[in-house]
């Protein structure tokens, strides 16, 4: 079965992940082309693309990763949508930093997140797992090159993974080199297998 009919006839409300594995220059790329240009035709499905060249640190990486989402959803998403990535993003940011300077965010205090009457993070997650529901189209992301990071940038996209791949309606397609991936996990402290 090919991969783009695999997505295709992914009915469940859950999500999962595809790796596609190869060395360098083996053609994962040209592959995930192949796949994409399958897949553009189908109208139930929405494609997004993440660089992962374009974070320098953990926040970073979480603002792109959301504004990324949020603005290829963003017609599907009423208000109350993208206000619930924003506020999830912010949290989940200070979960892991004290520190926020978020440029799509605005001027956001720590204060601001934990006011009288916010909503948890849990709660914000329950909210974007009901507007991916109801969206009714799957989600395609899809990162590559990620044999290509630093240490330090591999960890963080597995753990951008591991967080979001869970969403509903969504899979992830990930390109990379399995070899370099586990060196690169294994110099940043995790088990690369």
């Amino acid at each position: 079965m090919k991969v783009s009919e695999l997505v295709k006839n992914f009915k469940g409300g859950e999500s999962f992940v595809i790796g596609i594995e190869g060395a360098w220059g083996a053609g994962k790329t040209s592959f995930l082309n192949l796949v994409l240009k399958d897949l553009e035709t189908s109208e139930d499905t929405i494609i997004i693309t993440f660089n992962p060249w374009n974070f320098a640190g953990q926040n970073e990486l979480l603002t792109e990763f959301f504004s990324s989402l949020s603005a290829t959803l963003g017609n599907k998403l009423d208000r109350d949508g993208i206000n619930t990535f924003r506020a999830y993003t912010s949290k989940l940011q200070v979960s892991f930093s004290p520190s926020i300077s978020v440029p799509f965010l605005g001027s956001v205090g720590l204060g601001e997140l934990w006011k009288k009457g916010a909503t948890t993070l849990g709660e914000d997650r329950k909210k974007i797992d009901n507007k991916l529901k109801s969206i009714n189209k799957r989600i395609v992301i899809v990162i590559d090159d990620i044999d290509r990071l630093d240490k330090d940038e591999t960890r963080l996209i597995m753990k951008l993974v591991k967080m979001t791949a869970n969403f509903p309606n969504t899979i992830f397609l990930l390109a990379y080199d399995r070899e370099r991936v586990c060196e690169r996990l294994d110099e940043a402290g995790w088990s690369g297998e």
